[in-house]
């Protein structure tokens, strides 16, 4: 029978917190095996003995039971409870797996297995504030990495153990977030001090991460290292100081090109990236986490001072110098670590309040999260792309390849085996079957309907007319299928309609990773596109597909010039007289001979074929609809000329307004200009 007194002397006794943990450890062996103690009382023997702080949580990490010890069944069944435990369970059955890690003998390396199934269980928790028990074993768990005598040269090992040093600063920021996450609404300088201590915690995290990997990391360590000394010194300056450091960077960044080098614009970058406040969102009354109105109309309604004032100066020496950066093409892996800070900064704003345009100054936050996003995908770029000369063949022709993306053509028919040809200038249909290397294959011109007088598209469609007819005798005779109905399509790159489903699918192709990538299934099209949009705005390829435009035949191309050109001749010898809202156009006398009429006609009849054309045809060079009319009121009223058969068509249907337009009245000046006639009322006619 043990003496609770006695042995509480006998602990008292030991020297070292060592000795008295390896004692108890041993006695409560002894416990558990004499009198069949369960794991309830073993936890309350421990709070009776070891009342005090991280001995205390020290021994309550130890295992409840000698059987709890780390095994293969052990670890796979933990592994099995952190694919459905809660916050609450998570917590609790990750402190003995770290135990393993953190108690276990003297140098002994951990399994690789372990290291997994902790970052298994790290991974999963919340941003919750972690129990004192797990945060002592958590941290005694890194002291043991740290401190191991003998790494094991097993790559593997190496891997699982960065993963899981990774996995616990991440743990750590999420839980200092949810701490120093507070609703009370600030200007941008009032709380810059104590949102650059927490990031400088983060930067420590991370230099001592770095530290613990290979010596090829140093240069980035020392990148880390540089931005915390930045702010540290940027918080322990006075307003006056502040600005005085700021106007000094400003003058650097206005430095010339021959001047200004990458370690010294890298130097800018780091200190306005350092001293830069997060995001916050936008001062409102009912945001206000005070006491009573009155404090809240008071936060409001203070001063922004000096502060403020500094942290707009920031914005802009940021998205200046950044830009510089990129115009100048400096090596963007010199400012990988300030680039993945204000990211971070941003991406926090986005998470807990949205999107970033909603922020305080949000047309600057936007401004850089452009920038920032643009130069981090040159981060990721394939490395030495933007030194020329350095590209192997191969490897240009794959990064070309992969950056390369199909077009469609402007003409479509809608209808299988039917494709534009552009150089042949006609419809082909396709038969399906093969011979040889060489497919069977059908033009339908619009050269023979250009010839008989239609217009362009009236040739197209004709044309597109036979060879419907063609492939339905193909379908007749057992050469081809019936055509069938086509699926939904989207003209956004990325978003295609998937059949089984029955949704809309948006898999974008990556030109750095060269895979693609998957952004989900929509129902609607809408939704797709805009998703679709925003995947390629942030891998930098075009959103939408590219349109071949249809090549038009000579004879327009011709008649069309020569339309221009006797409207740009008309044009540059008339004079304008402003009546109301049109400008009204009375060509001089010398261009009203048969052969300037004549060029008229055989410019209309190539190409205005309808109204419509006339209209559309016009305004490309500047001519509206009103002045249109009079400028065929004109062509009629020359009567000893012949006037087309297209064209007095097409002007019977404006016969009432051509007869209100012929005012013969005398010539108004010996220059030969016709008389002003007074403006019709167009709109009513």
């Amino acid at each position: 029978m043990f003496n609770t007194c006695a042995l509480g002397l006998l602990l008292l006794s030991l020297p070292t917190e060592e000795e008295l943990y390896k004692f108890f450890l041993h006695l409560e062996v002894c416990f558990c095996d004499s009198f069949g103690a369960t794991p309830q009382k073993q936890w309350q023997l421990r709070d009776l003995l070891l009342p005090s702080g991280k001995l205390k949580a020290r021994v309550r990490a130890m295992p409840t039971s000698r059987h709890d010890i780390c095994t293969s069944d052990r670890m796979d069944k933990y592994s099995q409870k952190a694919d459905y435990s809660d916050q609450f369970a998570l917590r609790r059955y990750a402190a003995p797996v770290a135990s393993w890690i953190a108690y276990g003998p003297k140098g002994r390396a951990p399994q690789v297995k372990e290291l997994k199934l902790l970052k298994k269980f790290m991974d999963k928790m919340d941003g919750e504030p972690l129990p004192s028990r797990l945060a002592h074993v958590l941290a005694d768990m890194r002291a043991v990495l740290q401190c191991l005598p003998a790494r094991p040269a097993d790559g593997s090992w190496n891997e699982a153990e960065k993963e899981l040093q990774k996995s616990f600063r991440k743990l750590r920021r999420r839980c200092n977030e949810s701490v120093a996450e507070t609703a009370m609404v600030g200007t941008d300088g009032g709380s810059a001090e104590a949102e650059l201590k927490a990031e400088q915690e983060e930067v420590v995290q991370a230099c001592e991460a770095h530290d613990l990997t290979s010596p090829g990391t140093s240069v980035r360590s020392d990148q880390h290292s540089t931005l915390f000394r930045k702010m540290n010194e940027w918080a322990f300056l006075d307003d006056a100081q502040k600005l005085e450091r700021l106007q000094q960077a400003e003058e650097a960044a206005r430095r010339p090109r021959r001047s200004l080098s990458q370690d010294h614009l890298a130097d800018v970058v780091t200190m306005a990236a350092a001293c830069l406040a997060a995001p916050r969102r936008q001062a409102r009354l009912q945001d206000a986490c005070s006491e009573n109105v009155g404090e809240a109309r008071a936060v409001l309604e203070s001063p922004q001072g000096d502060n403020a004032d500094l942290q707009r100066r920031l914005r802009s020496l940021l998205v200046h110098t950044l830009s510089l950066w990129r115009t100048y093409q400096f090596d963007c892996q010199a400012i990988e670590h300030v680039l993945d800070c204000v990211q971070q900064k941003i991406n926090k704003f986005e998470n807990k309040v949205g999107e970033i345009q909603g922020a305080a100054a949000g047309k600057a936050w936007l401004r850089i999260k452009q920038v920032v996003d643009e130069l981090l995908l040159q981060v990721r770029a394939p490395p030495n792309l933007h030194v020329q000369g350095a590209i192997p063949r191969a490897t240009k022709a794959r990064v070309e390849a992969a950056h390369k993306f199909r077009t469609r053509q402007e003409r479509q028919s809608g209808i299988q085996n039917i494709c534009w040809q552009g150089q042949k200038m006609g419809w082909q249909c396709q038969i399906g079957s093969r011979q040889g290397t060489v497919r069977k294959a059908r033009l339908f011109p619009i050269t023979k309907f250009l010839e008989q007088g239609l217009g362009e598209e009236a040739a197209v469609e004709a044309a597109l007319q036979e060879a419907k007819v063609y492939r339905e005798e193909l379908v007749r005779e057992g050469k081809l299928k019936p055509p069938t109905p086509k699926a939904p399509s989207s003209t956004v790159r990325g978003v295609v309609f998937d059949k089984t489903y029955q949704k809309w699918r948006v898999h974008l192709y990556h030109p750095v990773d060269k895979k693609k990538v998957s952004g989900g299934f929509f129902a609607s099209r809408e939704e797709a596109e805009v998703k679709a949009r925003e995947m390629a705005r942030q891998y930098g390829v075009p959103s939408d597909f590219a349109v071949t435009p249809a090549k038009r035949s000579t004879a327009e191309e011709d008649a069309e010039a020569s339309l221009l050109e006797m409207a740009e001749q008309v044009g540059g010898s008339q004079r304008k007289r402003f009546v109301g809202p049109w400008p009204v156009r009375y060509p001089p006398m010398e261009f009203r001979d048969p052969g300037f009429l004549q060029g008229w006609r055989t410019a209309l009849t190539m190409n205005m074929r309808s109204e419509m054309s006339v209209l559309l045809m016009l305004q490309g060079v500047g001519i509206s609809p009103d002045e249109l009319f009079l400028e065929w009121a004109w062509a009629f009223e020359w009567k000893s000329c012949e006037v087309s058969p297209v064209v007095q068509q097409t002007a019977e249907l404006k016969t009432s307004l051509i007869e209100r337009l012929f005012i013969h009245l005398e010539p108004k000046s010996t220059q030969g200009f016709r008389a002003e006639p007074a403006l019709p009322d167009f709109q009513s006619a």
